[in-house]
Parts: C-alpha cells; structure tokens; sequence
C-alpha cells in the first residue's frame, strides 16, 4: 500500500505542476502571439522598443518575442516583421503619415486588425474590439512607424481607395 501512495501522489505532484504551468502560459500576454517571419528585422527591434509605455490607456507589458509589443495584457498587440500586404478592396485609412489597411479576412466581432500599407516589413496591430480609444493609439503607433520603415506606395488613391 505505500508504494500506491507514492505513485499517487507523484500523480498529484505531476498534476500540480502541469496545472500551474498552463495557468502560466493561458495568463502569458504572448501566449499565441507569432512574431512576424522578419520579426528580427532591426526595424521592426525598434518599432517594438520605442513603441509607447501606455497606448489608449493601457499599460504596455513586458514580452520577449523578437518585433512585438502588446498593452493591457493582449488589449493591443503588435506585430512587426510581416509581408506588406498586396493590392486590396479592404478599407484604407491614413493615420499621422502611416497608410493602414483593416484586414477584413483577420478582423472578428472580438478584435480588430490593422496593418502598415506600402511599408516593408509590415506592421500589424490587433485590437480588442471593445476598445474605445482606438484613434489615439493608432496615432501612437504611426509616430512610432512612420520614421523607421521607409513608406513606398500608397493604399490611398485619387478615388479615395
């Protein structure tokens, strides 16, 4: 009989610790965030780095993924190091010197998602869709983009697309 409590209560032990350890990654912001494929791109390290402390009233988090930031524990998140989006019909918007495209096929009833149009690597920013401090962030975000990564075509044409 002991050695039946010996093995059981390994079991637990083992239990306990896995437990623990999914709490951690669930409560992790970067759990299920992919950094960019040119993530490591020395552009998207300061786009990451000088990205602002707070961003529509939420802090920013501490997260070691090459090219990402995120606030208010995945309220925001950014991702730098993507493929520049191809010619689109999803909606086009500028925002302090930065075209930005809503991408339709990413976006959901939960978040929305934006990314850098014309500027490679791309930048793309997710938001929770409840957020009502949006414009400023982008604002944020576009001061921080528009001097690190060159703009060479525009999602905005004479017809307003």
């Amino acid at each position: 009989m002991p050695r039946t409590r010996t093995i059981l209560l390994g079991g637990a032990a083992a239990l306990c610790t896995a437990g623990a350890l999914a709490f951690a990654l669930v409560n992790d912001p970067a759990h299920d965030i992919r950094p960019g494929a040119d993530a490591r791109n020395p552009s998207c390290g300061r786009i990451a780095e000088e990205s602002p402390r707070e961003l529509g009233g939420r802090s920013r988090e501490e997260v070691d993924l090459p090219g990402v930031a995120v606030w208010g524990d995945g309220d925001v998140v950014l991702r730098c190091g993507l493929p520049a989006p191809p010619p689109t019909t999803d909606p086009c918007f500028e925002a302090g010197g930065v075209d930005w495209v809503i991408d339709l096929k990413k976006s959901t009833r939960d978040r929305k998602v934006i990314v850098t149009y014309g500027r490679s690597p791309a930048t793309e920013v997710s938001f929770a869709a409840d957020m009502t401090t949006t414009d400023a962030a982008i604002l944020g975000l576009s001061s921080t983009v528009a001097p690190l990564v060159e703009q060479t075509d525009r999602c905005i044409g004479p017809d307003g697309r």
